[in-house]
């Protein structure tokens, strides 16, 4: 059985549609990731993104908040990852564990980076989620 790691998609609703947050293992990385690491025995997938959470940028996370899971089966480590509303979270103070994460940034998910190829068709999966949603909020405001 291949090893499992989750984390979070965190994204916010902005004026210029939905963002999301990525991350960068180390300078000069020219892939960006997300938050996220492996399961421990005994834990559950959403207390999993909430240690990895907590670990890597020292914000402490409802697990009630993770919203939809997204999967990518990869030949080495398969990745399931939840969606988070980061509005909650916004004015916490993010402290960066720099052994695991160099940086995040925001990107609006029309204008994604590179991310790898084991989270490129989640990426892809939540584009066309957040594609939808807009395509519905306009509808609704005709």
């Amino acid at each position: 059985m291949r090893p499992f790691s989750y984390g979070i998609i965190p994204y916010l609703f902005t004026d210029k549609g939905v963002s999301i947050m990525v991350s960068k293992s180390w300078e000069g990385d020219e892939y960006y990731n997300f938050i996220k690491g492996k399961i421990e025995i005994g834990e559950t997938e959403k207390e999993c993104c909430k240690r990895e959470v907590k670990e890597e940028i020292g914000v402490d996370i409802s697990t009630d908040d993770l919203e939809e899971l997204f999967i990518q089966k990869n030949p080495k480590k398969n990745i399931g990852l939840y969606l988070i509303n980061w509005d909650k979270y916004g004015d916490n103070t993010i402290i960066l564990d720099t052994n695991e994460i160099y940086s995040l940034e925001w990107f609006n998910v029309k204008y994604l980076p590179l991310v790898s190829k084991n989270q490129r068709l989640i990426l892809t999966d939540i584009q066309l989620r957040f594609d939808k949603i807009n395509y519905l909020n306009r509808r609704r405001n005709v």
